[in-house]
């Protein structure tokens, strides 16, 4: 197969057919020459690779589909040949198309650049690699062929283009070209050229100058070629740059590499293209899109910490640029965040499978500052070691004043803290946020966050132990006096999953399969600082469907200064989960208008599912309390204006707690109580003992409280401050009538909650002046006495009791 009219062979044969002496026709060499501009200008264009095996071609699947490839040099010649890129980049395969276009093996004439003055000419010196009889014409290429007279010869340096002269290193468009237009011909020899070109890539010696002469040359884009380039000065490339799949830059301290007048173009996202000399204080800037395995590439997926090339990623961008983070993870010690103070757009290909991996118990990721509006999408981070407590660290610092920030489907395991932002606002969605030590998500004096569709789970807790005997097994139970729980291990670090009790420091724990023993000497729950953490004045967040189980608190508000026309903490969850959390579900404190919307509370071993205190109208409406380990709700006297609207309550106390309450309203702490079910059953367990207690001087209303299912519905201490009415289980208010046959009394059953502050007695029939009054108000029954002198032989009357509260 050829694509030539006629070979190099012929063309330049030193004889015809006949064995004459023959002259190269100069019709002829222009057709082959424009026929070999061509075929490689179609080569490059298309993308196409050279490999010099199709073993190195095969290796090297980083090219989108469709790309183009040649194989020159295999071994075996069938292997050589154009191929084509068939699945996208990463995967898929190389499909053999066609053999390399050959001839007969031609003679090929060797140039050598001479200096004539000013002037750059080539010369034919000398003809290598052919079959037959070698040619024997040489001299200098002028505009009709070969020319003894170097005066004659072609200046192959062209004009002065705008960076200055050239160096003499490029071909300028001559007679071997037949194209339409002299431009056209520059360009196709300019992509010919930079291909052959002879800069020196050994990654030693400056190529920037001969970057630069090749720059004035090429039209629009220079090919590099596989190898190393050592950018000994500042460099702004005036054309785009086309990287082949092994070429590097080597960048010396103090250089840059400015890519903002054209950015280049680098295929392999995930193969090391920048290099840092010295004490790597080089950087590459100006890039619209920069994939983190140019900078990190080589220490991609090991041991090695590659927080220095994460920061070279992250600068190298123009403001609001595109970081994208490589498949795989990148590991880093998290002794120091990658600042992102551009308002870069990090983005990755999932969240469990673009990761940060911390290598020890710092657990530093991303910081941004700066310029607002950046964002984070489908990263993750991991620790090799999470049964090692983490120590500092976030996974995503949003430092004070950022705004309009912007994180989606985010994935940690066993980092110090989540996702930050103080004074700021933004939005998050798709979250999975496993094992946090301090909080998942931590928001302070900011305003109109949003966060929705999350994960916050605190599956087991650290625990360190001394004293050790034997080898616990990894997944085995672990008992001691009061509790039992699930032991991980490594056979050196530990953690557990406490569903109930936890251990105090200084037990004895069991392995009930190994029978191995130690002393507790400490237990850290996750989300000790809260699962959520909203702290100072945090205005207008909205939560909807993000379920936060277990650790310390699920929920944790708090302010260094309480005051109501401060505003702090007014913020709505909407369909949230807050379960399974050690201390409180709800810690709720220093808040305004917090509010909670079709929200379920289900916390073991809790003492309460929520806790609000030193708190102002905290709102719950539609919402469950299920399978609480105790009571579910505990007002403090400083909770003031609490709402409770709707929903209900089931399967409280499964901690057999005697005269447990489901709601607990301490003395002085305001509020209402309005259509909520207390004491239901759905089959998680559970004791119900009293439904609401309200203590002295706490002032709350009750309306339509169901507590039937209750054994004591409602105590009321509140002293007559409570107002109670229309609940079913709790009568406050009954009638009824009585007969008395002679003068004396009579005890009538009133069927109230609790002793009646008001009796009334309306006589059925006219008894004249005969005295009649009400005695002896206790918590069942009341006393109708009829004065005995009156001689009256029945006395009928009506009756109706009620509770000063109702």
């Amino acid at each position: 197969m050829t694509v030539f009219t006629k070979p190099a062979v012929d063309v330049f044969a030193p004889t015809d057919a006949a064995g004459v002496p023959r002259s190269v026709v100069n019709g002829e060499t222009q057709v082959w020459g424009t026929e070999v501009e061509r075929a490689i200008q179609a080569a490059i264009s298309a993308g196409a690779l050279v490999y010099g095996t199709k073993a190195e071609l095969d290796a090297d699947l980083d090219h989108d589909d469709g790309t183009g490839a040649w194989v020159v040099a295999d071994p075996d010649p069938a292997n050589n040949g154009i191929y084509r890129k068939v699945g996208a980049s990463g995967t898929g395969s190389w499909q053999w198309l066609s053999g390399i276009p050959t001839g007969p093996k031609g003679w090929s004439p060797l140039l050598r650049i001479i200096t004539d003055g000013a002037r750059r000419v080539l010369e034919v010196y000398d003809w290598t690699g052919g079959e037959g009889v070698k040619p024997t014409a040489t001299g200098y290429i002028g505009a009709s062929g070969l020319t003894p007279n170097i005066a004659d010869a072609i200046d192959i340096r062209g004009p002065e283009g705008p960076s200055g002269p050239g160096t003499g290193d490029m071909l300028r468009a001559n007679n071997l070209s037949d194209v339409d237009s002299v431009t056209e011909s520059q360009r196709n020899i300019a992509y010919a050229a930079a291909f052959a070109t002879e800069i020196v890539a050994d990654g030693a010696i400056d190529a920037v100058a001969s970057l630069v002469a090749l720059e004035a040359e090429a039209e629009e884009v220079i090919r590099l070629k596989n190898a190393t380039y050592y950018i000994g000065t500042d460099y702004t490339p005036s054309k785009t740059l086309r990287f082949s799949s092994g070429t590097k830059f080597l960048i010396a301290d103090g250089v840059t590499v400015d890519f903002s007048q054209n950015e280049p173009e680098i295929h392999a996202p995930k193969k090391q293209r920048f290099d840092f000399d010295g004490t790597g204080t080089g950087a590459v800037v100006g890039l619209d899109v920069a994939h983190l395995g140019w900078f990190a590439g080589e220490k991609m997926n090991t041991s090695n910490s590659a927080i220095p090339e994460a920061q070279k990623w992250a600068d190298s961008v123009v403001d609001r640029g595109i970081l994208k983070f490589t498949l795989g993870y990148l590991p880093t010690d998290g002794s120091a965040y990658i600042v992102c103070s551009k308002g870069q757009n990090v983005i990755g290909k999932g969240r469990k499978t673009s990761k940060l991996r911390f290598l020890g118990t710092d657990t530093r990721g991303f910081q941004f500052t700066t310029v607002d509006r950046p964002t984070l999408k489908n990263v993750g981070a991991e620790r090799v070691n999470d049964l090692i407590a983490p120590t500092a660290g976030k996974f995503i610092d949003i430092e004070a004043g950022i705004h309009g920030w912007e994180i989606e489907s985010i994935y940690t395991s066993g980092c110090y803290d989540g996702v930050s932002s103080l004074a700021g606002n933004g939005k998050m969605r798709s979250l999975d946020l496993l094992d946090t030590r301090n909080a998942a998500i931590h928001f302070e004096s900011s305003a109109d966050n949003y966060v929705s569709q999350g994960i916050i789970a605190a599956t087991s807790s650290w625990m360190t132990l001394t004293g050790v005997s034997g080898t616990f097994q990894n997944g085995e139970t672990i008992t001691w006096s009061g509790g039992t729980a699930t032991v991980f291990t490594d056979g050196t670090n530990y953690k557990a999953i406490f569903t109930e009790a936890t251990p105090a420091n200084g037990t004895v724990i069991t392995g009930s399969t190994s029978g191995a023993s130690g002393t507790v000497d400490s237990v850290i729950h996750s989300h000790a600082g809260g699962g959520i953490r909203l702290l100072e004045q945090c205005e207008a967040h909205l939560f909807t469907d993000v379920d936060v189980v277990g650790g310390q608190d699920a929920l944790l508000t708090d302010a260094t200064v309480y005051s109501v026309g401060a505003r702090p903490l007014t913020c709505v969850f909407v369909n949230c989960l807050f379960d399974s959390a050690k201390n409180v579900g709800a810690n709720i404190n220093k808040s305004v208008g917090t509010k909670f919307i079709g929200c379920w509370f289900s916390n073991r071993p809790a003492d309460q599912d929520v806790y609000i205190a030193q708190s102002d109208s905290t709102i719950f409406e539609a919402c469950q309390w299920t399978n609480s380990w105790n009571r579910a709700m505990l007002c403090e006297g400083t909770a003031k204006n609490t709402q409770i609207l709707g929903g209900f309550v089931s399967d409280y106390n499964r901690s057999n707690t005697a005269g447990q309450q489901a709601f607990l309203f301490a003395a002085n702490s305001t509020g209402i109580m309005r259509g909520t079910r207390v004491g239901l059953n759905h089959g998680y367990g559970g004791n119900p003992q009293i439904g609401v207690q309200i203590e002295s001087g706490a002032d709350w209303e009750l309306d339509g409280v169901d507590v039937s299912n209750c054994p004591t519905p409602i105590v009321d201490n509140s002293g007559g401050s409570a107002k109670i009415k229309d609940c079913p289980g709790y009568t406050t208010r009954n009638s009824g009538s009585g007969t008395m046959e002679a003068d004396g009394t009579v005890v009538i059953a009133h069927g109230l909650a609790a002793a009646p502050t008001k009796v009334v007695v309306t006589p059925t029939s006219d008894t004249g002046p005969v005295r009649h009054w009400v005695t002896s108000k206790g918590a069942t029954s009341f006393a109708v006495t009829v004065d005995t002198t009156s001689g009256l032989n029945l006395f009928t009357f009506d009756w109706e009791a009620w509770m000063d509260a109702a």
